[in-house]
């Protein structure tokens, strides 16, 4: 998360035009400057696409491109100059497309991109120039090895630190470089049908009493029932459930977390857990404040990180910039820890860090949430020197925690050992460099990897580049797949009062799940944002299935709407399940979240916003509800005027999975060593399934 007041731009400016007004002393109105470009080769082509960032006051428009030039290279597009651009608000941003012959141009040279054109300012037309160095990106297929990096244990109990205020400056992530615009692939446009959402649920005729909007509770409102007292939901059009409950909505919980964020935006995550003589326990963060529940879901208490966690040093002084925000939760089954990150703002020097927390469930109640183990990467840790760490994620695979986060303008991906972390010692990892994760900046890591993690990003409009690494591997690799071309220009999408949503859009980057499917294919799937464009009357998300033995593409499909837009998913698996949580605004609708299950071509309303915030995201969060694998757990939000904030947790899944059959204790491990089969013979990889987590009833223990 970076802001322009008091945190991370980092624009790299060769020439800066200041433009200012007759009779206005030397007061700059607009300020144009280069920002970081994406690049890509595509045939003997390497094509660009240049950030026009106006750092000024007011508004620059009609915007034109006059001359583009790249040392040693012919233009090879646009052909036809001048080229006009859209009007550039005050710090905003246009996207000046070109191409350029790749014939004499090699790795690790830097050339000198010059941009030239002219605008009107207040009426008053005037010219500007940039300029920008620039790198043939990495090439791929491509692989490297990993670099070793090393994190001390540090451990906290009792919250024993003054409290500290975390107050996030008026927020702009600085954008990841745009994605260049690459040959048409495919007709863009909708491959299935349009998604809806669905309000207005009810209760059936044995549960009278409503609570919440959409929602299935317990009956008095108190400790969460049996899965036979619970009440089922069904849509209100229905005038009783539907004749298959194994394919009905349930909900079990929509709780208000009673949190309140002064950041904005919110960016919720959760994750859940249990022990075999303790409550369920749930673990939920925000950008500046924590939550916990022992009861299931039903209540919060609110834990606060700048207490729990030291946020200056002995001398008084502030650890790097302190505590800021963009936590992310997640829980291992097979170490039975929860993981709690938390990212810092940059300090003086421009470093900043990554808090990484374990704790088990156990001890998490029996110290009201304060006992922690604890390890600090910064950004010396990752070898950035002083840049700025940023946007972290987490995803449990079989053996390995794996993180990633944006530095020095790209995506850093690092391993640590999942029972390392369970036995509180030095981790010992491995992580990427981030120069060839360029394209990958501003994404998420897949979720249920099992042995082995993927990511992806997109080099071209018509291409993923997917990265994997292995369990037990030092390298990893990647390799370019043609897809189907998106749309990615407009991603406005307005509510009722005019306001866009999607704004501040950051991170509609890849994220996804490995699974095996019906047949027994191992696939991975990658889920992005795409803009209205083509035959996309709104923002929408894309899915593309491949196959992980040879990233053959197996479908590419879409969540979409002709009246509204889709952002930020998340997917993770739920034994046979895909789980979902997404948001969903604009026509008639304030940025709002929903749940489900892909598939069913709609999905649930948990609240409904009445005001839109300055921006929406950047984080969602669907995790695998355990122990009961085929239930689902997510932390959303919604907003009304102020801006305030009602963060949410919901506990989900289908009917037939709210009363289990009998839990017996087994190891928390695949029995082939390999998979682990789910309900419909899919494979939930990485994560707990009703068939392979049980409980003894004589030891109530994990064996």
């Amino acid at each position: 998360m970076a802001t322009r007041n008091g945190k991370w731009i980092a624009f790299t400016v060769l020439t800066v035009l200041t433009l200012t007004q007759i009779g206005v002393a030397r007061q700059p109105i607009v300020v144009f400057v280069a920002g970081q470009p994406g690049t890509a080769l595509e045939g003997s082509s390497l094509l660009v696409a240049l950030p026009l960032v106006n750092m000024g006051k007011v508004e620059a428009t009609r915007v034109e491109i006059t001359a583009i030039r790249l040392r040693t290279a012919l233009l090879v597009e646009p052909t036809n100059l001048p080229l006009r651009l859209e009007n550039v608000a005050s710090e905003g941003r246009a996207i000046v497309e070109a191409s350029f012959s790749s014939a004499h141009l090699v790795r690790n040279e830097k050339y000198l991109l010059e941009v030239d054109g002219k605008c009107l300012v207040s009426g008053r037309e005037t010219t500007y120039s940039v300029r920008r160095y620039i790198e043939l990106p990495p090439s791929a297929p491509g692989s490297a090895q990993l670099k070793n990096f090393e994190a001390i244990r540090h451990q906290v109990k009792g919250a024993p630190f003054r409290h500290m205020n975390i107050a996030i400056p008026h927020e702009v992530n600085e954008p990841g470089p745009p994605t260049p615009i690459g040959m048409l692939r495919g007709k863009m446009m909708p491959t299935s049908k349009s998604t809806n959402i669905q309000r207005g649920l009810k209760t059936t005729p044995n549960s009278p009493k409503r609570r919440g909007r959409g929602i299935k509770q317990t009956e008095d409102g108190g400790p969460r029932a049996s899965p036979s007292n619970i009440n089922v939901l069904v849509p209100a059009s229905l005038d009783t459930a539907p004749q298959d409950p194994a394919n009905d909505m349930v909900f079990l919980q929509n709780t208000s977390i009673g949190a309140a964020s002064s950041g904005i935006p919110v960016d919720p995550s959760v994750a859940s857990s249990t022990g075999a003589s303790i409550p369920e326990v749930i673990l939920s963060s925000g950008n500046t404040y924590g939550a916990m529940s022992t009861d299931g879901g039903n209540t919060f208490t609110i834990l606060d990180p700048t207490t729990i966690f030291p946020n200056t040093d002995a001398s008084g002084n502030l650890i790097d910039g302190g505590l800021c925000c963009d936590q992310v939760i997640h829980y291992s089954a097979s170490v039975d820890r929860f993981f709690w990150l938390m990212l810092f703002r940059a300090g003086s020097n421009g470093q900043n860090r990554l808090r990484l927390a374990s704790a088990s469930p156990a001890t998490l109640v029996s110290s009201g949430g304060t006992s922690w183990s604890y390890w600090d990467l910064t950004s010396s840790t990752f070898g950035i020197g002083n840049n700025i760490l940023d946007y972290p994620d987490l995803s449990v695979g079989k053996d390995s925690l794996y993180l990633s986060v944006d530095g020095n303008g790209g995506l850093i991906v690092a391993r640590i050992p999942l029972t390392q972390l369970r036995d509180s010692l030095t981790i010992q990892g491995g992580y990427t460099d981030p120069s060839n994760g360029q394209s990958a900046y501003g994404v998420h890591l897949i979720q249920n990897p099992w042995d082995e993690i993927f990511w992806a990003g997109h080099p071209t409009t018509s291409s993923l580049r997917v990265f994997s690494m292995k369990e037990g591997s030092n390298t990893y690799s990647w390799k370019d797949v043609d897809i189907d071309s998106y749309p990615y220009k407009d991603f406005t999408s307005n509510s009722p009062d005019g306001t866009n949503w999607l704004a501040s859009l950051f991170s509609g980057g890849p994220g996804g799940i490995r699974m095996f499917d019906a047949a027994g294919v191992d696939q991975v799937w990658f889920e992005w944002m795409g803009s209205r464009g083509g035959n996309f009357l709104q923002p929408h998300i894309q899915i593309v299935r491949l196959r992980t033995s040879d990233y053959k593409v197996l479908g590419q499909t879409q969540i979409w709407n002709p009246d509204f837009a889709f952002g930020y998913a998340s997917f993770t698996l739920a034994n046979s399940l895909v789980g979902v949580s997404l948001n969903f605004g604009g026509g008639t609708e304030y940025g709002s979240p929903a749940v489900g299950i892909f598939g069913d071509e709609v999905f649930y309303s948990v609240c409904d916003s009445t005001a839109n915030a300055s921006r929406f995201g950047d984080y969602a969060t669907v995790r695998q509800a355990v122990p009961n694998g085929g239930l689902l757990s997510a932390q959303v939000y919604c907003v009304s005027k102020g801006p305030a904030f009602d963060a949410r947790y919901v506990l989900f899944g289908r009917s037939a999975d709210v009363n289990p059959p009998p839990i017996q204790l087994v190891k928390a491990t695949p029995g082939n060593g390999e998979t682990s089969k789910g309900k419909g013979g899919r494979v939930n990889f990485g994560q707990l399934s009703l068939s392979n987590y049980q409980i003894d009833p004589e030891k109530k223990e994990r064996r």
